[in-house]
């Protein structure tokens, strides 16, 4: 690189870095978890929303279809995720029809974030397009953030800058063990930084007949769909979408069964709604797997846990420590947590949530087994002192 050149680069980074850091925050609310259903059309806008899903996302890019969408989602109540009346995955886009669209819609407060893109990294969109499509969008819609999807992890890190919120899909049935998925999400939190959140798109299609091929994958099991959203939220992530609704090789609704598992999963996070609004934590346990293999072929750990730190009573939980814990592989295992800070004097017990069953803590540690892809959520509870 010349010296002129050089020179051009660092003015170059110096203008954008002062345009980011000195354009206005967008409304990323704290009070708010996207639980949601992608590639959803206006027909199916009414079944997502019975299903228990709050934010629907659409491949729409067309302008006529994506006002029709963003008006019915909004009769139902369902936030959005939406393009900007383009597609940006390959970087080439009609900058005049986006500015157009955004102006027009931007008044929608179901629209939750703009989809500038769609896996960019696998379709030609760099790193700098991306940047530069979500500036000109957040210039002309300040107060809303953008949001890309990212499938290779190993590129989530050159990406991190190009979009307020950065999603990630990452699909292993059957192929790869489930705790790709706890790995990836861990891996975009601590890339993403804090710079915004990261949503996780969750396997929910596979092949279901000779013309719906389900991209050569397997229909995940409702196990193994319950473990890789609650591995997600585990490590951070701040939504979750699942893939899909309809798509060119797969229609979720052809798969009744299926689609029965899916809603009892959302029917859960709704359940625990208040403890996805709360930031996770992880240094306050220790595990230890006592039974079954301590390590998978990479190295880590089968079982996950995370602490949840309920500030205020809510209507279905009181305010207090809780803790998500889940198997991400195929093997039952047992294990021991060792709790750190706990006070001195009569121990708490563990209630394991839904299950109708507590865990003693024997000398700041307590036990439990999981079955294949279990999922088990915790609250710390004082035991009355008349025991």
């Amino acid at each position: 690189m010349s010296v002129k050149n050089h020179y051009f680069f660092l003015f170059m980074l110096q203008t954008v870095l002062v345009a980011m850091l000195s354009s206005p925050r967008p409304c990323l609310s704290d009070s708010f978890f996207p639980i949601g259903m992608f590639s959803v059309g206006i027909d199916g806008l009414r079944t997502v929303k019975e299903a228990g899903f709050n934010t629907a996302h659409t491949y729409y890019s067309d302008p006529v279809q994506l006002q029709e969408f963003l008006k019915e989602a909004e009769r139902l109540g369902l936030k959005t995720l939406v393009y900007p009346g383009d597609r940006g995955e390959n970087g080439v886009v009609d900058y005049d029809k986006i500015g157009a669209f955004i102006r027009r819609n931007k008044g929608h407060k179901n629209i939750l974030a703009w989809f500038i893109a769609d896996e960019p990294e696998l379709n030609g969109g760099s790193p700098a397009q991306m940047r530069a499509l979500h500036s000109f969008v957040r210039k002309i819609d300040p107060g809303r953030p953008t949001a890309i999807v990212i499938h290779r992890s190993d590129r989530y890190g050159e990406y991190r800058d190009a979009s307020n919120i950065l999603m990630i899909d990452r699909y292993p049935v059957p192929k790869t063990p489930l705790n790709h998925v706890a790995e990836a999400a861990r891996w975009a939190v601590t890339q993403k930084d804090r710079t915004g959140p990261v949503w996780a798109v969750i396997q929910a299609f596979g092949h279901q007949s000779p013309q719906m091929k389900g991209w050569g994958l397997r229909e995940p099991t409702y196990e193994e769909m319950h473990a890789m959203t609650f591995l997600s939220i585990i490590y951070g992530a701040r939504g979750i979408f699942y893939f899909t609704f309809t798509g060119s090789q797969y229609r979720i609704m052809q798969s009744p069964g299926h689609w029965n598992d899916l809603k009892k999963i959302v029917r859960e996070l709704n359940f625990i709604y208040p403890l996805l609004l709360t930031p996770c934590a992880y240094d306050k346990v220790n595990v230890e797997i006592i039974e079954g293999s301590p390590r998978d072929e990479r190295g880590l750990l089968p079982v996950h846990i995370s602490e949840k730190q309920l500030v205020k009573n809510t209507a279905k939980f009181k305010a207090g420590e809780y803790f998500i814990a889940a198997n991400a592989s195929g093997d039952q295992v047992k294990a021991r947590f060792a709790v750190k800070g706990l006070s001195t004097g009569r121990p708490p017990v563990m209630q394991v949530l839904e299950e109708e069953r507590s865990l003693k803590l024997e000398k700041g540690s307590f036990v439990d087994t999981f079955k294949p892809y279990a999922v088990h959520i915790y609250e710390m509870v004082a035991q009355p002192t008349s025991q």
